[in-house]
């Protein structure tokens, strides 16, 4: 999947946010476009991965308590 230069100026941080924080889409990207990615805007990816890293967590459990293994992954 490698992005030409008009398709990632389509992509605003929210949604490289959430392409960093889902495995799935994130695990398909060539490492030339993760980079691209996160330089959308340096400054706020960061900041919003950090806000929403522990919610992505919590909806890769469905719901069930988290065990040890759960909590050393997050970690």
């Amino acid at each position: 999947m490698n992005m030409c230069k008009d398709k990632m100026i389509m992509i605003d941080s929210v949604k490289a946010t959430t392409t960093f924080l889902n495995y799935s889409d994130f695990s398909k990207l060539k490492y030339r476009d993760k980079v691209d990615l996160f330089f959308i805007d340096y400054s706020l990816i960061p900041l919003l991965v950090h806000d929403n890293y522990l919610s992505s967590f919590e909806k890769s459990i469905h719901g069930k308590e988290a065990s040890n293994d759960d909590v050393n992954r997050l970690a």
